[in-house]
């Protein structure tokens, strides 16, 4: 539940996002980061865990969040100008993104365990 929870309010965050052209605008990143940290956070802070692992947690989660989700763009950006695809909304690459830097987060977190 606690992924599906977090999924579904960054979705929702960002077809919003999407409705007032945020995404397309010069403060994308900043928005894409501060989304990402409000929800984990946010979800985050009605579960038994410490505030300052949640807030570790949520900005690092949130940082390869915006940069994994740069990665995809410049990636399909130029498969654009080989292949000739038209303009789409980008929504489900920072979802995926999302999803990434959770894994990274996690293996991080996993491989700092055992040292």
């Amino acid at each position: 539940m606690y992924l599906t929870y977090l999924f579904l309010l960054l979705f929702f965050i960002k077809t919003i996002a999407t409705l007032f052209n945020v995404q397309f605008s010069n403060f994308q990143y900043f928005f894409n980061f501060f989304a990402a940290v409000v929800v984990f956070v946010g979800v985050s802070s009605f579960y038994d865990y410490s505030i300052s692992h949640i807030l570790l947690a949520g900005t690092f989660t949130a940082l390869f969040t915006v940069l994994i989700n740069f990665l995809i763009l410049k990636l399909r950006f130029e498969s654009e100008f080989i292949n000739e695809l038209s303009t789409q909304v980008y929504l489900y690459d920072y979802l995926v993104a999302f999803l990434l830097s959770l894994f990274f987060v996690d293996a991080v977190n996993i491989v700092n365990g055992l040292f």
